[in-house]
């Protein structure tokens, strides 16, 4: 994220703005306490002998605790113009004061002359952004000073604060990145196409995505194995290039892509479970190929089910695949078609019976978009140890 400072309606852009605007996308005020932020501070204070040490974040209102030593004072805040910090974000270098109690600047405010009775001060602005968004801090309710040296080292803990603090950044890049690139919800010709996916971390190599190509529409689900950035790599050469063949046939789509791929996932040690559909609006007839994915259902509008299995060996596992086999169903008026990746059999017993919960869950819903949003938050429920991915195909009922 780059925080906007053009001229907007004739006026600078503000630096309370700024600030807000990278706060807004670090979405840490306010979030909890977290390890990476409290072991800083602890060292900030073992470092000084201090008996408080403060990471805090400035909005346009307040002064947060973001991570304190002791832990309890997480999450406290007080007004901006009651703070020491308030006058720290507006230079580049460190404040130090000695005592508060002889600075005018500080004399009055209610943490020195009323509990804790706050003397010393000595905080370094962190900068993210181009943009000062808080301090690393150490306090004390006895007056003393501190050495060139020792600014120093609060000064190093500060950068490696803003280090800690600008990775959240980029991580929301990342994730605005895969937002963007899943394909919007269709509502066409009496047919529901929706999807959600939600990596166990910041990226994963689950993706999903479909095209409309005339009166019928491409789709995709794939899984590569692994987690992380090196999945999500292949994953995205593999969704380019089966975009790249919309409207072949699923089986020449497939082959091709993975004459294109397969190689390269073969020397890397890596495949893909996939499965590859093309959907005729006309006849509700819809054409796959599943290389070794198998997680998909059919749901009939009288709520039975049948397992579409696997009919071949995952994407990239092999060096030459010669024949990916093509099978077709009908969806009829009323009828579901489901697909997810192997993560959301972990949100049930992590074995294939979890497609009849899926099922199950699916005659509950009132329709593609209800039963999208309970499979949300039944994944939310707990940390994802996989990543999870559902497409549904749902055709409306006559």
């Amino acid at each position: 994220m780059t925080v906007d400072t053009r001229v907007e309606n004739g006026s600078a852009v503000t630096e309370d703005s700024r600030r807000q605007a990278v706060l807004d996308a670090l979405r840490l005020l306010d979030s909890g306490r977290e390890e990476r932020f409290d072991r800083i501070t602890r060292m900030v204070q073992d470092a000084f002998g201090v008996p408080l040490a403060f990471l805090n974040l400035m909005d346009d209102e307040r002064v947060v605790v973001n991570s304190a030593v002791p832990g309890e004072l997480q999450g406290l805040y007080r007004p901006r113009e009651e703070t020491f910090c308030a006058v720290t974000v507006q230079q580049s270098e460190p404040l130090v004061v000695p005592d508060a109690t002889k600075d005018p600047r500080f004399v009055n405010l209610p943490v020195v002359v009323g509990g804790p009775q706050l003397r010393f001060y000595a905080g370094a602005p962190l900068t993210v952004q181009d943009t000062r968004i808080g301090t690393l801090c150490i306090v004390d309710t006895k007056p003393r000073t501190v050495t060139e040296d020792e600014l120093a080292i609060l000064e190093g803990f500060a950068r490696w604060a803003e280090r800690t603090i600008s990775e959240d950044l980029d991580r929301t890049r990342v994730e605005d990145m895969l937002r963007n690139l899943q394909p919007p919800p269709v509502n066409r010709s009496g047919y529901t196409l929706i999807g959600l996916t939600m990596p166990a971390h910041v990226v994963g190599g689950d993706f999903y995505t479909w095209s409309e190509v005339g009166d019928r529409i491409d789709l995709s689900l794939a899984d590569v194995m692994g987690k992380g950035v090196s999945a999500a790599v292949l994953a995205a050469g593999l969704r380019s290039a089966l975009t790249a063949r919309s409207g072949l046939p699923p089986s020449q789509a497939v082959r091709a892509a993975e004459a294109q791929l397969g190689p390269e996932m073969a020397r890397v040690g890596s495949f893909a479970t996939l499965l590859h559909a093309a959907l005729d609006l006309e006849t509700g007839e819809l054409t796959y190929v599943d290389a070794g994915h198998g997680l998909s259902v059919h749901v009939r509008s009288d709520r039975s089910h049948e397992r579409v299995g696997s009919a071949g060996v995952p994407f990239g596992l092999l060096d030459d695949v010669r024949v990916r086999t093509e099978r077709t169903l009908t969806l009829r008026p009323g009828d579901y078609f489901v697909s997810v990746s192997d993560g959301v059999l972990e949100l049930y017993d992590s074995s294939l019976t979890a497609l009849d919960d899926i099922t199950a869950l699916a005659g509950e819903s009132a329709d593609a978009d209800d039963f999208l949003a309970r499979m949300e938050k039944h994944a939310g429920r707990k940390p994802l140890e996989d990543d999870v991915t559902v497409v549904v195909v749902a055709r409306e009922p006559v």
